[in-house]
Order: C-alpha cells, then sequence, then structure tokens
C-alpha cells in the first residue's frame, strides 16, 4: 500500500512510480524546490523506496533576458542532469515550450506501424479493415494529447502529421485524392478532429463548477450587438501564451458561438 504523498504548497503528481515537481520561481527570488525533493526522498525511503537519481531530471524554462542561475538538485548526493526536454505520462515537453520534439517522436512512432498496412493490403485484407487498423493503432498516437499543442504548433507542424494519414490511405487505396479516400472511408482530417477534441475538451470544463477558476470571466454587455462575445479576454503578452489552450479556445468561442 502506498500512502497518499503531499507536499504542502508544491504541485505534485505521483503516478505509480513517475512522480513530478514544478515551482514558478518570481523573478529575484530562490528556488526552494530542493525542500520538496529532500521531502519525496525522505517519504520514498518511509514507504521502503528508493529514488532512482540517474533517472532523474531536471527541466528549467526560464525565457528571461538574463537567465537566472538555479543551484543544482541533488538526491541521493548526486547533482541532477538539467535536460532540455522531459516526457510526462508520453507527452514530451521542451524548455522553450515548442513541439518540434515531442511531434517528431509520436511521428516516428507511428511510421515504425504504417509498415503493417502494407502486408495487410498484400494479404488481401479487406480496404475497410485495414482502415479500422489504422484508426485503431496508428492514428491514436497522432492525437494523444493533442489540446495540449494543437493550437501551439506552427502550420507545417500541423502538416507533417497530416502527412502521416495521406500516407496510409494511399497505401491503403492508392490511385485516388486525399479528399477522396475520406469520403471514401468516412474520415475527417487530423486538424479537423484536434478541434473537435478541443471543443469537446473545453465544453467538459466550462461544465464543471471545479474548474470555472481556469477560464476568463464571461463577457457583460450592457448594449445589443451583433454578436456578443461570451468571454472577457485579458491581454495576452506573449504569443506563446495567446496561443495555449484556455486563451485560444476562449478566443475562439467567442469568434464562432
Amino acid at each position: 500500500m502506498i500512502n497518499d504523498l503531499r507536499i504542502p504548497g508544491v504541485p505534485t503528481w505521483k503516478y505509480v512510480d513517475d512522480t513530478t515537481i514544478t515551482e514558478i520561481v518570481p523573478r529575484g527570488k530562490d528556488s526552494h524546490v530542493q525542500h520538496a525533493v529532500n521531502y519525496v526522498a525522505e517519504w520514498s525511503s518511509c514507504n521502503l523506496m528508493q529514488l532512482n537519481a540517474a533517472k532523474c531530471k531536471e527541466l528549467v524554462i526560464d525565457f528571461k533576458k538574463f537567465k537566472h542561475h538555479f543551484e543544482s538538485l541533488v538526491v541521493s548526493d548526486k547533482n541532477l542532469t538539467v535536460v532540455q526536454n522531459a516526457k510526462i505520462l508520453g507527452l514530451t515537453i521542451s524548455n522553450n515550450l515548442t513541439w518540434n520534439t515531442h511531434i517528431g517522436e509520436i511521428i516516428t512512432k507511428a511510421n515504425k506501424r504504417m509498415y503493417f498496412l502494407v502486408p495487410l493490403r498484400k494479404a488481401g485484407v479487406p480496404s475497410s479493415d485495414i482502415v479500422n487498423f489504422y484508426c485503431t493503432c496508428v492514428r491514436p498516437l497522432l492525437e494523444y494529447c493533442a489540446p495540449v499543442f494543437h493550437h501551439a504548433i506552427p502550420s507545417y507542424l500541423s502538416e507533417d502529421l497530416e502527412r502521416i494519414q495521406k500516407r496510409a490511405l494511399n497505401v491503403i487505396s492508392p490511385g485516388h485524392s486525399y479528399c477522396d479516400n475520406l469520403a471514401r472511408f468516412g474520415l475527417k482530417t487530423l486538424q479537423s478532429r484536434r478541434e473537435t477534441l478541443c471543443l469537446k475538451l473545453f465544453q467538459s470544463i466550462l461544465s464543471d463548477e471545479r474548474f470555472s477558476n481556469l477560464v476568463p470571466p464571461r463577457h457583460k454587455a450592457s448594449y445589443n450587438l451583433r454578436h456578443l462575445r461570451t468571454f472577457t479576454l485579458p491581454r495576452f503578452r506573449t504569443d506563446r501564451y495567446k496561443r495555449s489552450f484556455i486563451p485560444a479556445m476562449s478566443k475562439y468561442i467567442n469568434s464562432y458561438f
């Protein structure tokens, strides 16, 4: 039996044997995450577990012009390695908050499974069954955690993802255009599916009172307009924040609903 791990004032997530600690360090302040690391190490020892310092990594996200120097984190008298990318539950997060590395990794995984489409077609398996295999074993890789990165990826990364589905349908049904194959098998583009997933997730957030503090306040107008805004959007200081999930979906709802 594993006891609950709770560190006062520090967001902590524990997934079986994978624990992530985050800390926001205000400008000019010192980091106190080493205290949290010590707490986790002590908690693990009390529960007959031992942290593997070789697998513990440190990811620093800092966009200031003059970078802040943080002391190295220590686990079992070993300094943790500072990395540029860290994988959390299958999602690769980079220290510059871009998604090139993550998209490259999921495309590599999808390409490995794409190989099975060719022998299935050569074996005479019906096209509809091969499409079901693609939708079950390949497409989920391309859509995993899609709401997190959909609004933040540039068009060329979106096209790289779409190219996987184009190639898959070309293998299953050669000689037809991408649009014809989509209509023939009743599929949608990956970009359209990601938009649907984002909208579904955002609507679930709106319907749950526990997450009401995550979305911008409702817009209240004292006069009638042709199109009333749903949310009062704040002024975005960076495009990075503007393209994150909550601001991007709030703007989307204002524009189309």
